[in-house]
């Protein structure tokens, strides 16, 4: 079984390497060739497991030893040592190992806890003699891990030799040796990761010194990413701040002056942005990787799009936590995939993290500000706030306000007089049109007297025939016919008398003074008029009324003498105030809607309102609870279903 097989379940920085070949075919090799080969594996390991897997096959190939492990336990800053920390407290699993070391690990098991604690506590190189029946021995040594110990976990390099024909001061030099490699290839590591972190530093702030020089967000982007892509050493960077996912826009790419944020690669660029806000960590990916999971198809678009091997996305935190933005490195996979880079690219974020929140607040609109201001508040009380809300909506809804009523309303003349024709004729002439004011006893219209003329003229002559036929019976002594003649001359005198009273009523008087509102008679000149026949309609200006639609549904809420607001649609500036004179007994269907008729009799003495204009009007009922005047109707409604 292979190294890294064996060391699948047990704590990272950990390894158990083991060997079950015979002692005896191993040929011994000089001290010089084994110190060499263990520090070629020092220079070419990549990784502590490599590095592990190497110097375990050195050992064990030059070398009479049976099995090895490397362990590690944490340093107590107060220096007291647990005992058999390794074995019991971090609780290492042996179940991977091959059928032989199992066999090993049953014989020295006791004796292996008891030199772990003895090499921990000494920090020295400690050996125990098994039996004679056994034939081997065990040998452990410390490992330096870092600069400083006490910062470190502290780790153990344990063999199981064979005695038999291998003397025991080879076998701790060659574990000496071999923990000291360990030791040299983590300080090593230590020290290349330290000039790394400063060299990051260097950049982060050379970098946070130019932002603080922008003069804009968008400018401040383009630098970064030009800065990154230079010091990365990357095909292509491209950033983007916003709040959240679903506000992601392309801010700058680099080498790039300006984006068309409608193409088709910024649209599966803003999506690769979009997917680590989403999944709220890094995310990889590589045209060389086997298997691609589904927060990567964006990732793999965006490649595709841009022709690249290989990116990483990440979110931009600022100081608080919060999210500023995202970030896309693209370029060879070696590079991307490896970890140094993606180490240096957090570090380096994180250091800038503060500049660019000072950026971002620099560039905030007023919304900007107040949603981010409104936010945190809403994050620091949020259950406080809630309470506080729902309290004062409560005592809002339980505070009067006055129940006011929407209707209709149409303004008509409080009077009306009604102008006919005294009797039959012919129209002759009207003098107003609609509109026109008019004063009481003003002529408005003329009737044509001629066929009245003529047939008074022809009743006349009847009546002077029936005169001298009178006068002829009288000389005759004719009493019979003298009365004939005499009833015939006064049906004749009645109907002249008449003929006289029409002539005399030719011309139609105004009643009242006011305004004609109903009188369009110009085409209807020298038409034949009938008796009682209406011409004119006369109104009076002064007062108007104003009939307003009272809704069935809030008809038990109006009275009399309740106050009216009205807006005329003609005024549109002006709101005239009034009070309820009347409220119409009956119902009165109007747009196919059952209302209760109230007028409103309103001062006209500015000649503003005309018959005939509407508008709208509220009825004040007076003061209730909010939460009745905005929820009585509903429940209403609801009792009018639900209870009979």
């Amino acid at each position: 079984m292979s190294t890294q097989a064996s060391n699948q379940n047990l704590p990272i920085d950990t390894g158990i390497i083991s060997s079950t070949r015979s002692a005896k075919s191993r040929p011994k090799f000089s001290q010089e060739e084994v110190g060499r080969l263990l520090f070629e594996n020092v220079q070419s390991a990549n990784n502590y497991a490599e590095l592990l897997t190497g110097l375990a096959k050195v050992i064990l190939d030059r070398s009479q030893c049976l099995a090895l492990w490397a362990g590690q336990k944490p340093i107590h800053h107060d220096s007291k040592i647990a005992k058999s920390e390794i074995v019991d407290s971090n609780n290492w699993s042996f179940s991977k190992l091959t059928e032989s070391n199992h066999v090993i690990l049953s014989i020295v098991g006791d004796d292996l806890k008891i030199l772990t604690d003895d090499a921990f506590a000494s920090q020295a190189t400690s050996l125990k003699f098994l039996d004679s029946d056994r034939q081997c021995s065990l040998v452990a040594t410390p490992i330096l891990t870092s600069l400083k110990q006490i910062d470190s976990p502290a780790t153990v390099l344990i063999g199981c030799f064979d005695i038999s024909c291998e003397s025991e001061l080879r076998q701790q030099w060659l574990l000496t040796m071999a923990a000291q490699a360990i030791s040299t290839w983590r300080l090593r590591n230590q020290v290349n990761g330290q000039q790394a972190e400063n060299k990051s530093l260097s950049s982060a702030l050379s970098l946070m010194h130019r932002l603080g020089q922008t003069a804009d967000l968008g400018d401040s982007a383009r630098v970064m990413v030009n800065h990154l892509h230079r010091v990365l050493g990357c095909d292509q960077v491209v950033i983007s701040f916003c709040s959240n996912h679903s506000d992601v826009k392309i801010s700058a790419v680099s080498g790039v002056e300006s984006v068309d944020q409608e193409s088709e690669a910024a649209k599966k660029t803003t999506s690769a942005l979009q997917q680590p806000l989403i999944s709220g960590r890094m995310l990889k990916f590589s045209r060389h990787q086997e298997k691609t999971c589904t927060e990567d198809l964006a990732l793999e678009s965006y490649c595709q799009a841009n022709n690249c091997e290989a990116a990483l996305a990440t979110p931009l935190l600022g100081v608080d936590e919060a999210v500023i933005g995202s970030l896309i490195v693209a370029g060879d996979s070696v590079k991307i995939m490896d970890e140094q880079l993606q180490h240096r690219t957090q570090q380096m974020l994180a250091i800038m993290s503060g500049q660019l929140g000072t950026v971002l607040r620099a560039n905030r609109g007023l919304v900007e500000i107040f949603r981010s201001k409104f936010s945190r508040y809403w994050r620091a009380a949020k259950s406080k706030t809630i309470a506080a809300v729902l309290g004062i909506v409560l005592l809002a809804m339980l505070i009067p306000t006055p129940y006011r009523i929407p209707c209709e309303c149409e303004i008509q003349p409080v009077l009306r007089r009604f102008v006919a024709s005294p009797h039959d004729g012919i129209l002759e002439q009207t003098l107003v049109d609609v509109g026109d004011s008019v004063t009481e006893g003003q002529v408005i219209a003329r009737l044509d007297g001629r066929m009245l003329r003529v047939e008074k003229s022809g009743l006349q002559a009847e009546f002077e025939g029936a005169r001298k036929r009178r006068d002829q019976a009288l000389a005759t002594n004719d009493i019979a016919r003298s009365q004939i003649a005499k009833s015939e001359m006064q049906r004749y005198q009645s109907k002249i008398e008449i003929l006289q009273q029409q002539l005399t009523n030719l011309e139609i008087r105004s009643p009242i003074t006011g305004i004609v509102i109903v009188g369009d008679l110009e085409k209807a000149v020298g038409a034949p008029l009938e008796m009682g026949q209406t011409l004119f309609e006369v109104a009076p200006l002064n007062k108007m009324v104003a009939e307003v639609r009272i809704p069935e549904a809030d008809f038990n809420y109006v009275t009399t003498a309740m106050p009216v607001k009205l807006k005329i649609d003609a005024l549109p500036f002006e709101t005239i105030s009034g009070v309820i004179q009347r409220v119409h007994p009956s119902t009165e269907v109007i747009d196919d809607q059952s209302v209760f008729v109230a007028d409103v009799v309103l001062d006209n003495s500015k000649g503003q309102l005309r018959p005939g204009m509407s508008g709208s009007a509220k009825i004040n009922s007076g003061w209730s609870p909010t939460l009745w005047n905005l929820f009585h109707r509903p429940w209403e409604s609801v009792r009018y279903w639900t209870v009979w």
